[in-house]
């Protein structure tokens, strides 16, 4: 089976000397890239020429990058080689263009891997994954080359103990591409209000069930909620769509995310990796969910706080 190749681009407002410099820099690697990011404890030994590095992590695993090609301003050429938890090979290519009239710089970035890339099984599951995991991390760097740092942080309180509840809802399929921008807060948004009328008390902050994310087709199945008292809508007649149901307690592998939330794939990632790589396995009865630990109506994105829950056995 030949190789899949995913390309995405951005473009960035910044010189070009500046952007070309913030991806050649491998040192300024794990402040952007998706992979590094979510193991904050992983080690990178830096050739002294500047041309690679190699990286050891308990999450990340282990590997190196080495530039095979450049072309200043132009074209920047990559092999990784990935060691543990999986071997492989894969390329990474970043052609960066021109847009002309002071529009900025077009930056593509081209991932080339075996279908079987991080492990994940069947060639539109591992392009779909891999086509985000380069979103995120273009979207990251454009924060990083425009204003000096990254809006995205992770901090990982690891295995908790969470209480559950009973919740009041609104599921459906939602496309992803929308789904954070429009979709979820407009639900939302439709769920709040129906609250409003009844006057039902709510007992905790939003949650975001997710029963299932379906890269390949681009939707995901979700339900909005928000935590009510036990009862306490059951005598009312529910909407369309709407349903109760409760979450157990339990315990979780927790990620907790700080900034917008078009880049909590960075929760999902470094959550996941954790729970398999660990001796703990994710419970397929209790479906992950994302706590909203803020609103989005008084604070700018960069401030936003999402932990995400990934219950365990």
């Amino acid at each position: 089976m030949p190789p899949l190749s995913v390309s995405r681009s951005i473009l960035i407002q910044a010189p070009i000397d500046r952007v070309y410099a913030s991806v050649r820099s491998l040192r300024d690697w794990p402040k952007w890239s998706p992979w590094l990011l979510i193991d904050p404890d992983c080690q990178q030994l830096h050739l002294e020429d500047g041309h690679g590095f190699a990286w050891e992590g308990p999450v990340a695993g282990e590997g190196r990058v080495e530039i095979v090609h450049e072309e200043r301003a132009r074209l920047l050429r990559l092999k990784l080689t990935f060691l543990k938890p999986w071997k492989g090979e894969a390329e990474a290519v970043f052609e960066f263009r021109d847009l002309g009239s002071a529009q900025g710089f077009d930056v593509t970035w081209t991932m080339t891997a075996p279908t079987s890339f991080g492990g994940i099984r069947g060639a539109a599951q591992s392009a779909a994954q891999l086509g985000s995991d380069c979103e995120r991390g273009l979207a990251m760097l454009k924060g990083f080359i425009e204003t000096g740092s990254v809006p995205s942080k992770l901090s990982f309180p690891g295995r908790v103990f969470f209480a559950g509840g009973h919740y009041v809802g609104i599921r459906g399929p939602i496309p992803i591409a929308d789904a954070r921008a429009v979709t979820i807060p407009a639900t939302f948004a439709k769920l709040e209000a129906w609250i409003g009328e009844q006057g039902v008390s709510v007992l905790g902050p939003r949650v975001l069930v997710c029963h299932r994310w379906d890269l390949v087709k681009g939707t995901g199945d979700l339900t909005v909620a928000r935590p009510v008292g036990d009862g306490t809508v059951k005598s009312r007649h529910l909407p369309s769509k709407f349903g109760t149901f409760d979450i157990p307690s339990g315990s979780a592998e927790i990620v907790r995310h700080t900034g917008p939330y078009a880049l909590l794939g960075n929760a999902w990632s470094a959550a996941m990796a954790r729970v398999n790589g660990s001796k703990y396995r994710s419970d397929p009865a209790i479906d992950p969910f994302e706590v909203f630990e803020n609103d989005p109506a008084t604070l700018p994105s960069e401030g936003l706080i999402t932990a995400l829950y990934v219950p365990l056995k």
